[in-house]
């Protein structure tokens, strides 16, 4: 069973939403910024998954490591990413996201 970070209790109704789901919803808005692809195993090695959220309280944050596609601006691309992901992960949890890092480690073709 995958472990979940996010637990919420409203009256009756309890919902737990899994690390596997946090970090899937940050790399899906990453990566739906143009230019962009959340680094896989293969650019992230030995870094990291490409994606990771972490929840401590009621704030969230986020580290992203991309990769670019060649003539992508990096800097509006990162940006982009931030914003992206900091609205995705807000709306998705309601808690204030402290922050959302992002790596760029790869430019590919």
């Amino acid at each position: 069973m995958t472990e979940s970070p996010f637990r919420r209790v409203e009256g009756d109704l309890e919902y737990l939403i899994t690390q596997d789901a946090l970090d899937g919803a940050a790399a899906s808005a990453a990566g739906a910024v143009d230019g962009v692809e959340v680094a896989s195993k293969r650019f992230a090695r030995p870094r990291g998954r490409g994606a990771h959220v972490e929840i401590s309280g009621e704030r969230v944050r986020a580290r992203i490591e991309i990769a670019c596609r060649f003539g992508t601006v990096l800097p509006q691309a990162a940006a982009e990413v931030q914003q992206r992901v900091a609205v995705t992960l807000g709306t998705l949890t309601a808690l204030e996201v402290d922050g959302v890092d992002v790596d760029v480690v790869a430019v590919i073709r």
